[in-house]
């Protein structure tokens, strides 16, 4: 599998719009989003200095995560602004997000591929057409577009969420992708999601596969 870097792309056919029940922007997150991260700063012996630095009531609620759980998104924001001021350099922060999206893509994505290739169908395809199910999976509010540029390419562009304004958050989002399509094809390229021009909520990701 390839990844690339290009920007966002208008156009195509419109296969999936989707904003959540919740509104435009989102509201809450899976506390498994944050779990990860909290283990990493475990690993990289600053927990202790994260802990001195972020209010008392986000400490708390973070230490009683599941990953089930709802994560009000201020308090996400707090998370990830406190762990960045901890000095992450970029390497760390892409095998941080390489970490989460590997573990998000193989948590959740299981169902919707055996059921593509039992109907015998694009697994990409199949699984890009219900990103509103793994959206909604993970987040309450915001929403998600899915745009079809050619036979075998897709341009995803996810909205509303205010997490999107971190890099480290980003390249979180590029490897979850990454994971999604290297399990459903052998060969496919993940562009980095690129920012909405305007829109610091707003990324775009184009897929494409043979």
């Amino acid at each position: 599998m390839r990844s690339a870097r290009v920007g966002p792309e208008g156009g195509g056919e419109v296969l999936l719009d989707h904003t959540s029940e919740y509104g435009p922007r989102v509201l809450r997150v899976r506390g498994i989003l944050l779990m990860n991260m909290t283990a990493n700063l475990k690993e990289w012996g600053v927990y202790d200095r994260y802990l001195e630095r972020v209010s008392s009531a986000t400490r708390d609620e973070l230490q009683s995560l599941i990953a089930s759980s709802w994560v009000d998104i201020d308090t996400a924001m707090e998370h990830y602004e406190v762990s960045l001021g901890l000095g992450i350099d970029e390497s760390r922060a892409e095998v941080a997000g390489e970490r989460m999206g590997d573990r998000i893509g193989k948590t959740f994505l299981g169902l919707s591929l055996r059921a593509a290739r039992k109907a015998g169908l694009e697994p990409l395809l199949f699984v890009l057409r219900r990103n509103d199910r793994l959206w909604d999976r993970m987040y309450q509010g915001g929403g998600t577009r899915v745009q079809r540029l050619g036979s075998k390419e897709l341009l995803v562009e996810d909205r509303g969420n205010p997490l999107f304004s971190f890099e480290m958050f980003r390249f979180g989002v590029h490897a979850y992708w990454k994971t999604i399509a290297g399990l459903c094809c052998h060969d496919s390229e993940v562009t980095l999601p690129q920012r909405v021009p305007g829109d610091g909520g707003s990324l775009a990701t184009r897929f494409s596969w043979r």
